[in-house]
């Protein structure tokens, strides 16, 4: 090392002796008084915090989350975090780092995703662990709960997952794997559709045709009807930009009509408006914690 590095390495050792940490359960009085301490912070983001107050409420709280506070002890990272303890109501366990020197920036790295936690907390097995897997049961965990904008933990994402594992795999590789490289497939909401028709018995094969002529406007050999499909095809092509959620279960309840209709081998010319759920019903599970969590 030259003297520079030397001298940094020298700085960080020293700071690291002043360093302590410890766990705690944090009461909502005392994350008020914690919150009293900050001297300056991020603008509260109400998502984040929400996505906190349902772990602690729905008990997915993870007690290695930490908190850290600097060598005059003011609160430096955990703002959403307090703040939950107090909107829950109940008490949760953290890890507290004190002591952290005064220069030290919390929250410059790039944040990680769902999918990273996913993977690294190893709750869930890694072959169910992709974006799309992610994108598939936080729509479908929307739809379940009937709410737009929020997060949702890691815990209720995996859970989902575990539970749709097999079916919500099977879908995903029949919207990506269809010989394009961006096929209009891939699309969550075309997943969940696909995903809950296996659930309620539709053939896998026959499913696999439908989102094939989808991809490619091409009728299948020896395969039923594709009118259904291309419609569909026409219809998620006139789709420009991001869509609302609301406009995202539309997509997937005119998939639905479509995927019955090809199943059924029933001819389909004209768009579909008038819209419903075919094969998605709630989730008793998701239901029962969305009640927990209110």
């Amino acid at each position: 090392m030259n003297d520079e590095q030397i001298k940094r390495y020298r700085q960080q050792e020293r700071a690291a002796h002043k360093l302590s940490v410890s766990v705690e359960v944090i009461t909502p009085g005392k994350a008020d008084d914690y919150l009293a301490t900050m001297v300056k912070n991020r603008t509260v983001s109400v998502k984040s915090e929400d996505q906190y107050v349902r772990a602690i409420l729905t008990n997915n709280w993870d007690p290695s989350s930490m908190i850290a506070f600097d060598e005059d002890g003011h609160l430096i990272d955990g703002q959403h975090r307090m703040l939950a303890v107090k909107k829950a109501n109940m008490p949760a366990t953290f890890t507290v780092l004190r002591g952290v020197p005064r220069e030290s920036m919390f929250d410059i790295g790039r944040p990680r995703s769902v999918t990273d936690n996913l993977r690294i907390t190893g709750i869930i097995d890694e072959s169910f662990v992709s974006k799309n897997h992610t994108a598939v049961a936080t729509f479908c965990i929307k739809l379940n709960k009937g709410r737009d904008g929020e997060k949702y933990s890691p815990n209720e994402i995996a859970q989902f997952i575990n539970k749709h594992a097999e079916t919500m795999t099977t879908a995903i590789q029949m919207c990506i794997k269809n010989g394009t490289s961006h096929p209009i497939t891939k699309k969550a909401a075309l997943m969940a559709a696909g995903m809950y028709a296996l659930e309620s018995g539709v053939d896998a094969s026959l499913l696999s045709d439908f989102f094939k002529i989808v991809a490619s406007g091409y009728a299948v050999k020896d395969s039923h009807d594709p009118s259904p499909a291309q419609t569909l095809r026409k219809q998620i092509q006139g789709i420009i930009g991001h869509r609302s959620f609301m406009e995202r279960e539309q997509l997937c309840m005119a998939a639905e009509l479509a995927i019955n209709d090809f199943v059924l081998n029933k001819p389909r010319m004209k768009r579909y408006t008038v819209l419903k759920h075919v094969y998605f019903k709630k989730d008793e599970d998701q239901e029962a914690g969305n009640d927990k969590a209110e």
